[in-house]
């Protein structure tokens, strides 16, 4: 996880924090304990947002990737369908990592503006995609907590 309020880089205001389900395109940190912008910009999903004490904005992040994998990780979240992908802004099907998450600094350094766009947000889920992303994950703990019954 990125260190809470990290300071050293040029924060957005406080009023241009996405809101929940929002894809926005980000510069994911390839190793999350660095706390550094990773190398090239992705989708990632908004799951929450919050306000340090130094009153700067950070985004809690799923990270996202176009290697589907669909085969081998079955439980993430996949945007496939052409207009769930047109309503998020997505180029390209995409998988959600939902075991790779991090908070990070809502600021300039971490966050790209695609262009044709405003902001570093790109797309928000639909209100099915909204449904099958928290179907998804329920399914997914519950298939955690019997495996962990079974040991």
């Amino acid at each position: 996880c990125i260190p809470r309020g990290v300071v050293g880089f040029t924060s957005y205001p406080l009023s241009t924090l996405p809101a929940p389900y929002d894809v926005v395109w980000c510069r994911f940190p390839e190793h999350v304990s660095l706390g550094d912008p990773g190398p090239k910009a992705r989708p990632a999903l908004v799951k929450n947002v919050a306000t340090t004490v130094d009153g700067t904005g950070e985004v809690h992040l799923v990270y996202g990737t176009t290697n589907l994998k669909l085969n081998s990780r079955p439980f993430d979240f996949h945007v496939t369908n052409a207009a769930e992908m047109d309503a998020c802004g997505l180029f390209k099907a995409t998988r959600f990592d939902l075991d790779i998450v991090a908070w990070i600094p809502w600021a300039l350094e971490w966050f790209e503006t695609l262009p044709g766009y405003t902001s570093p947000i790109i797309g928000h889920l639909s209100a099915h995609g909204i449904k099958m992303l928290q179907l998804t994950a329920s399914y997914k703990q519950a298939r955690l907590s019997r495996k962990g019954d079974d040991d």
